[in-house]
Formats: C-alpha cells, structure tokens, sequence
C-alpha cells in the first residue's frame, strides 16, 4: 500500500482495490505465523514476569525495588521477543 503510485485518500479504498485485484485471502496473508507466534510468546512473558515477581516478592511490600523490577520486566520481554521476533520476520 506505501508503493503503490496511486494515492488514496481512504483505507476503504485500498481495501476495496486489493480485494477487487488479488482477492479477500489476500488481506489475510501472513497472519497465521503471527497469530501462531503470540500465543506461546505471551504465555512465556506472563510465566517469567509473574514468578520474577514471586521471586523477588515485588508485590508483597510497599517499597519500590528498581534493580528487582528492571530485571523481572527485562526477563520477560527478552523470552517473549525471543519468541515473537522469528515468528514476525515470516
């Protein structure tokens, strides 16, 4: 749609031509890898974040940990991009 030398001024329109010319499937190419990357890259974000969370006892006091909460949070983005960036580059 960025390539394309005709400019639209509506996403309807673009639409409307990408199904007129390649079809409705068309639209949907490549979401599968996508859809099939999230579930398990989430799974493993919510899994690390919540038990660097129990193991660091983040929620269990009022104070506020930054060493311990910067970690708990990097884990966890790290095993999800882990994850997710392989599946996105499909």
């Amino acid at each position: 749609m960025q390539a394309s030398s005709s400019r639209s001024s509506h996403l309807s329109e673009v639409f409307y031509k990408i199904y007129e010319t390649e079809g409705f499937l068309r639209l949907w190419r490549g979401v599968s890898s996508v859809v099939l990357g999230c579930v398990p890259a989430h799974a493993a974000y919510f899994s690390i974040y919540e038990m660097g969370k129990r193991k660091f006892n983040i929620e269990s006091n009022n104070e506020m940990y930054l060493f311990s909460t910067m970690l708990t949070g990097g884990m966890a983005t790290i095993s999800h991009d882990f994850i997710m960036t392989p599946m996105d580059g499909t």
